[in-house]
């Protein structure tokens, strides 16, 4: 990338056509909060604010201008027709797809890969789309853009299937784009701790598709609060702090410059090749994608996607890994007892920022950096395993001793709950954190009733106070996988019967991701999940009624 006149650096223009499955979108939006999704039919421009600031690794640069040259909007003029004058008046060009059939099955899957498609042969060379829906039939046109050289970008409402997410260099899911997008709370704005930020890597925001943790290293929050955010706004300390725009600076290309033209693709960035001749402090770091074309997603975790042939790590790979083993190590030091391995990971993501840590600096995974890094006295228990100092802490019942920076892959379950946690994304909890989870989430209902959003926070919360390190991610997908399932929490719901329903609902996820479980391993499944004595139960052939897949199609 060159940089214009005097000296100055200007900022990247990005090209943009955006492609919104209204249907799609809402409908999902409304079955976790119909708040959120009132606000994003009635009122576009307050989320289309936040789309033109939004940063993500693949993207290269920290000071950039999205322009949204396309807007299409599709949707059903039968039952949607009274939000079309909203997108009109923001700017969208909107497609009716009337229903085609008795169940009211519409066209606007079709209409949608026509257009992106059409895109292709544009006069303008689109730099990105950006595709709000969670339908994973645009896996195909996903990859065809890839292999055009085309970013991609999808915004969920709701269960998304891997592989479309994996076609995809950046994925917001529901609870990012609820939070960041559409929410009408105060914002929360976590202070940088020691070693928060690297010298020499930026801090691009918290607008990724995984749900982050909220707890400083010492398991208490250190967010501040700042005035709530009106929809159409730019907050400092919310959406414009994540844009690093430079309006007054010409505007340069993904396009046009001939660092990221048809001889130098776009995904240089991706694969960590250095992309301008910017000092080292204001580079995006090479490690925040994952290595090779595609970038790992951000809404939960998954397998990394490796070179054929594995590079010796970078220099600035290095420094990432020694600063995460820092916050690690400090982290085992303050606390009074294990903490989980996936407890371990939202502290640190939440102390150095989903982008320093997108990817883990080329492992793939945290467990994987664990066992390259130098760690002395810390120690990783088998299932559910825990980080913990054998010097200091006394492991859990049930839990035993594995070696330093590995746990024990012998054990059966340990194995079972690894990849039942991989194909579904269910939070690789202990049962003793899902059931305080539980507890909290009961009592919390109870006594307040439901709202996703702020029962989300408060059950973090009360986790918090009993001294349970479970991140809000965790705890928005148990929530979300109530909602899916038709069994939202209510006042008086027993703990237990909370549960239960989750464990249910967990069940189906595996079936619907084709992993096939035995009795045996579903009634583990369970007992990981309620904390109750496995029993060995029936496995149901068809999905039970009502229940929705959080892995999606």
């Amino acid at each position: 990338m060159s940089a214009s006149g005097g000296g100055q650096q200007s900022a990247l223009r990005v090209r943009s056509a955006l492609f919104v499955d209204f249907e799609n979108i809402h409908m999902g939006l409304q079955r976790l909060d119909a708040a959120a999704a009132n606000r994003f039919a009635v009122n576009p421009q307050c989320w289309l604010s936040w789309l033109e600031t939004l940063a993500y690794p693949a993207l290269g640069a920290t000071d950039f201008r999205r322009d949204l040259l396309i807007r299409y909007c599709y949707l059903n003029p039968v039952s949607s027709a009274r939000y079309r004058a909203y997108f009109t008046r923001a700017g969208f060009h909107v497609v009716d797809c009337p229903p085609l059939t008795a169940a009211g099955k519409n066209s606007a899957d079709i209409h949608i890969v026509i257009d992106v498609l059409d895109i292709l042969g544009h006069p303008t060379r689109f730099d990105e789309v950006i595709l709000l829906s969670a339908d994973a039939d645009y896996t195909p046109v996903m990859l065809r853009l890839r292999a055009h050289d085309r970013r991609t970008v999808i915004i969920t409402s709701g269960p998304s299937a891997r592989a479309f997410r994996a076609a995809c260099d950046h994925v917001v899911g529901e609870d990012a784009f609820i939070d960041d997008a559409l929410t009408l709370e105060p914002r929360v704005t976590h202070q940088a701790g020691n070693g928060a930020h690297l010298a020499g890597a930026p801090a691009l925001g918290q607008a990724g598709g995984a749900a982050t943790a909220d707890l400083s290293l010492d398991g208490t929050d250190t967010a501040r609060a700042s005035e709530p955010v009106a929809c159409g706004e730019l907050s400092p300390d919310g959406v414009a702090s994540r844009s690093g725009r430079l309006t007054e600076l010409p505007a340069r290309s993904l396009s046009d410059d001939p660092a990221t033209n048809d001889a130098l693709p776009l995904r240089r960035a991706a694969a960590g090749a250095p992309t301008s001749p910017e000092p080292p402090d204001s580079t995006a770091p090479a490690a925040m994608a994952a290595p090779g074309n595609a970038v790992a997603p951000a809404t939960g975790p998954g397998p990394a996607v490796a070179p054929p042939f594995p590079a010796p790590p970078s220099t600035q790979d290095n420094r990432l890994r020694h600063a995460i083993a820092e916050q690690v190590r400090e982290l085992v030091t303050v606390s009074e007892r294990p903490i989980t391995l996936a407890s371990a990971a939202q502290l640190v993501r939440a102390q150095l920022g989903p982008e320093i840590t997108e990817g883990w600096a080329g492992t793939g995974s945290f467990k994987k950096l664990l066992a390259l890094v130098d760690l002395p006295g810390i120690a990783i228990s088998a299932a559910p395993e825990y980080l913990y100092d054998p010097a200091r802490h006394t492991l859990p019942a049930g839990s035993q001793p594995g070696g330093a920076g590995q746990g024990d892959p012998a054990a059966p379950h340990a194995e079972l709950i690894a990849r039942i946690s991989q194909v579904t994304d269910i939070p690789r909890l202990s049962s003793h954190e899902f059931g305080a989870l539980f507890e909290e989430l009961a009592a919390e209902v109870t006594a307040h009733g439901f709202n996703r959003t702020g029962t989300s926070r408060a059950v973090r919360d009360r986790c918090l106070e009993r001294g349970e390190h479970i991140g809000r991610g965790a705890v928005n997908f148990v929530l979300n996988g109530l909602l899916y399932a038709g069994r939202p929490p209510q006042p008086g719901d027993d703990a237990q019967a909370l549960a239960s329903s989750f464990a249910d609902n967990a069940v189906l996820l595996c079936q619907n991701a084709r992993m096939e479980l035995s009795g045996d391993e579903v009634s583990h499944l369970h007992a990981w999940i309620t904390g109750n004595p496995a029993l060995v139960v029936e496995v149901a052939v068809a999905a039970a009624p009502g229940l929705v897949s959080r892995a999606g199609a």
